[in-house]
């Protein structure tokens, strides 16, 4: 073990250097335990890597998924005004007409009303 990773403490009553570790926590931050350290720390960042894709990948199949469901939506829409302006169509409201069985009139007549005359709302 080089001196760097050597963990030397004084011993407060002689002043002299302990060698060795004294209790599980000393052990812990020795530099046997610093090479542990990054490798759980190497593998921790993996699998957070490994998530990290894999939860961006589902959400890139989500928004496909979704981006196709508004292009069917929008094909849908513009289906459905175009139906609209059929039925609204001038040839479309004269055969209406024609399957109510109205009649056109020859001469409209317009009520006349005089200014003085409301309407009241209660």
């Amino acid at each position: 073990m080089s001196s760097y990773c050597q963990i030397n403490r004084r011993s407060p009553r002689t002043n002299r250097i302990l060698v060795g570790a004294r209790n599980v926590w000393d052990n812990f931050t020795s530099c046997e335990w610093k090479g542990w350290g990054l490798g759980i720390l190497a593998v921790a960042m993996l699998f957070g890597y490994l998530f990290e894709v894999n939860d961006l990948s589902i959400k890139g199949f989500e928004i496909k998924a979704l981006e196709q469901k508004i292009a069917g939506l929008e094909k849908e829409h513009n289906d459905l005004k175009f139906t609209v302006a059929k039925l609204q169509s001038m040839g479309d409201l004269q055969g209406a007409v024609r399957v109510q069985q109205m009649v056109k009139i020859s001469q409209a007549e317009y009520l006349n009303t005089s200014p003085d005359v409301v309407a009241l709302n209660k």
